[in-house]
């Protein structure tokens, strides 16, 4: 008697490449569209792939979503705070001074806000992100938990440390929360500030402007608090 198998056939492509692919166009398709303006056949051909893969790979477009935010937050956001935490080292990241906590500060967010605005590919994921915070799915939970999360205490914690603040203060979080604000209008506004400075994106020349702005900002916000 032959035995029947209950695995799941194989793909018509490499699993590595297919999934990559899908993942890159539902980037594409996603960050343009938005969750519900998206199809998982608009998705599949740009990938120019079966719409099965999807099926394949993620299960469904809610799976395919939260799997493709997740990679976002890892590759971009966690992938940055472990590139700290490498320069630094987590004891002088523990029990920095205040000096050092400020300029930890504008290392994170100027690597952040250049990292978020070099590319229209990482616009798209930026935006994306940004969507989240305005119009949660059920994908915010991931963004939130896969490095969100941990960053937006960090960058807290850091501005807690330079202006002699106790970072667990709702005042503490909204402030350090208004130093991310800085970077995200480059993203909500992208537009307007490219057409106002007479470009079509923003080069790197004007990224490291943004980032020398942004450390004179966090210069001047982080004065020690008034006892």
């Amino acid at each position: 008697m032959t035995r029947t198998s209950s695995a799941k056939p194989a793909p018509s492509a490499a699993p590595e490449t297919a999934r990559e692919k899908l993942l890159a166009s539902a980037l594409r398709v996603f960050g343009e569209c938005g969750y519900d303006g998206a199809s998982i056949r608009d998705i599949a051909r740009d990938a120019n792939t079966n719409v099965a893969l999807v099926s394949y790979h993620f299960g469904g477009k809610e799976q395919l979503y939260k799997e493709l935010l997740r990679s976002i937050v890892v590759n971009r956001v966690q992938a940055a705070l472990d590139r700290f935490t490498a320069a630094y080292g987590d004891e002088r990241i523990q029990n920095p001074s205040r000096a050092d906590a400020r300029d930890m500060l504008k290392t994170l967010l100027g690597g952040f806000a250049n990292n978020a605005l070099s590319s229209g590919e990482i616009l798209l994921a930026a935006r994306l992100i940004v969507r989240e915070q305005t119009q949660p799915t059920a994908g915010f939970d991931i963004v939130f938990g896969s490095g969100m999360e941990t960053l937006h205490k960090t960058v807290t914690r850091l501005f807690g440390i330079a202006t002699g603040r106790n970072p667990e203060t709702q005042e503490c979080i909204i402030r350090a929360h208004m130093l991310f604000g800085q970077i995200l209008s480059f993203v909500f506004a992208n537009a307007a500030i490219c057409r106002r400075l007479g470009k079509n994106t923003l080069d790197r020349q004007t990224r490291a402007t943004i980032s020398a702005i942004l450390s004179e900002n966090i210069d001047k916000l982080a004065k020690p608090a008034r006892t």
